[in-house]
């Protein structure tokens, strides 16, 4: 997917849990080296933006998300399993950090 305006992708995120979230992703505004501000849809809806800024490292990245449930099954899960879905979440997140710190550091 080109990181511009107007682009759209569909990803599916499968935490070591018996569930997938699908979401799509629509690019919003992009800032060269800066700032890239996108919507997500689909299990998962909210604006999300990821927030670049140098640093004697190279470069320092955030991302910053607003995002609510969607799936009426995950909202119910979320209230009756929430340690383990709160579990899931943070095993995503984690591994797509470890996976971004891989793929640049290789192009480096």
């Amino acid at each position: 997917m080109a990181l511009v305006p107007g682009a759209q992708t569909r990803c599916s995120i499968g935490p070591p849990l018996p569930y997938l979230i699908t979401v799509d992703i629509a690019v919003e505004d992009v800032v060269a080296d800066k700032l890239l501000t996108a919507f997500v849809s689909g299990d998962l809806h909210g604006p999300a933006r990821l927030e670049i800024e140098p640093s004697t490292a190279g470069s320092t990245a955030r991302l910053v998300w607003e995002l609510a449930v969607s799936r009426p099954a995950l909202r119910i899960a979320a209230r009756v399993a929430r340690p383990v879905l709160q579990w899931g979440h943070d095993w995503v997140v984690n591994s797509g950090v470890e996976q971004f710190r891989r793929a640049t550091i290789h192009r480096t």
